[in-house]
C-alpha cells in the first residue's frame, strides 16, 4: 500500500487488511492536520513527532479508562473476601474465647 504523509511517500507492507491500514493512515493524517492548526511549524519531523505523541496520549487515556473498572472490580472482590475472612475469624474467636490459665503468667488456653 502506498501512502503520502507530510510530503513523503511510503510503501507499507503488512499482513493487515488494506482497508484497515488505510483507516489507520487517515487517522494519523487527521492528527497531523490537528497539530498543524495549533503550532507554528511546517517541519515534517516535528509535526510527525507531535502527532505521534497525541495518538499515544489518546491510547494511554483509553487504556486507563478501560482498565479502571476491572481494577475496581478486583479491589471490591478482594475487599469482600477479606471482610468475609475477618467475620469468620471473629466468629471463631468468640466461639473459642481465650481463658487465661494463670492471670500472672500471660499464657492463654483455648
Amino acid at each position: 500500500m502506498k501512502i503520502n504523509l507530510l510530503g513523503t511517500n511510503f510503501t507499507l507492507e503488512s499482513d493487515e487488511n488494506p482497508e484497515y491500514l488505510e483507516s489507520v493512515t487517515q487517522y494519523f493524517s487527521k492528527k497531523i492536520d490537528e497539530i498543524k492548526s495549533t503550532v507554528d511549524t511546517e517541519d515534517p519531523i516535528k509535526l510527525a513527532i507531535l502527532a505521534g505523541i497525541l495518538v499515544v496520549d489518546e491510547l494511554y487515556k483509553y487504556k486507563s479508562s478501560t482498565q479502571e473498572p476491572k481494577n475496581t472490580t478486583e479491589l471490591e472482590e478482594a475487599e469482600r473476601i477479606t471482610l468475609a475472612l475477618i467475620d469468620k475469624l471473629d466468629s471463631s474467636l468468640e466461639a473459642n474465647s481465650f481463658v487465661p490459665t494463670d492471670p500472672t503468667d500471660g499464657k492463654h488456653q483455648l
